[in-house]
């Protein structure tokens, strides 16, 4: 059952009646093709978020694997981390999907069986316990 990608308002009849017009238009694409609407939208997040660029994906996974590389690089090419040295704080009982990277960070372990070696730079906990272990330069995302 997928049920965290297909939740989709809880049967509420007003976002199922705007679902199925936009799959009536166009449900999902690649971004290696032009898509109708999708400048203003991009235009629109970017003006909400204070940003400058967007890049969208398909499912949260694929969004936090993307986070995940963004804030190494970051972390390498702004902050001057040393290579290979990076970590991101996580949260205990976070879920952000069934990836092998996802599924590194994640303390279930009922969900992790079988499925290493995982992958490293990832820390649960806090910046404030890692800042007492001395560990806060290696930090540069939470």
């Amino acid at each position: 059952m997928a049920y965290s990608a297909a939740n989709f308002g809880h049967s509420n009849d007003k976002f199922i009646d705007i679902a199925c017009a936009q799959m009536r238009k166009l449900d999902v694409t690649s971004r290696a093709f032009y898509a109708t609407g999708f400048g203003e939208f991009a235009e629109a997040i970017t003006k909400l978020s204070g940003l400058d660029r967007v890049l969208m994906m398909n499912t949260g996974a694929e969004a936090n694997e993307t986070a995940i590389k963004a804030a190494r690089k970051w972390g390498y090419k702004v902050k001057g981390v040393a290579a290979d040295q990076a970590k991101i704080i996580v949260m205990h009982g976070n879920f952000h999907g069934r990836t092998t990277t996802i599924m590194s960070f994640s303390d279930d372990e009922n969900v992790r069986d079988g499925f290493g070696p995982f992958t490293p730079g990832f820390v649960s906990g806090n910046l404030y316990s890692a800042a007492e272990d001395g560990e806060q330069d290696s930090f540069r995302a939470a």
